[in-house]
């Protein structure tokens, strides 16, 4: 019950460089809508031309962005 109704603290995103996959043909969350949250958080975008499950049918962009994320934390 607690973890609910306690502050979680300072937001990470706005303190850490965040990457983002926006699936572009996405029903589930539109893409104008992911890429306002993305933007807000000053995100790192990628876009696929893919639905909501970019992760397993684009596997490819997703690893891609881990690899700028990895590379851009050395």
């Amino acid at each position: 019950m607690s973890a609910g109704s306690q502050p979680s603290g300072t937001r990470a995103w706005k303190s850490l460089p965040s990457w983002a996959v926006v699936g572009t043909q996405d029903h589930v969350i539109p893409a104008p809508e992911q890429l306002f949250i993305t933007r807000r958080a000053r995100s790192h975008i990628a876009k696929a031309p893919e639905g909501h499950l970019s992760l397993i049918t684009r596997a490819d962009s997703v690893a891609d962005a881990i690899i700028a994320a990895s590379q851009a934390a050395h």
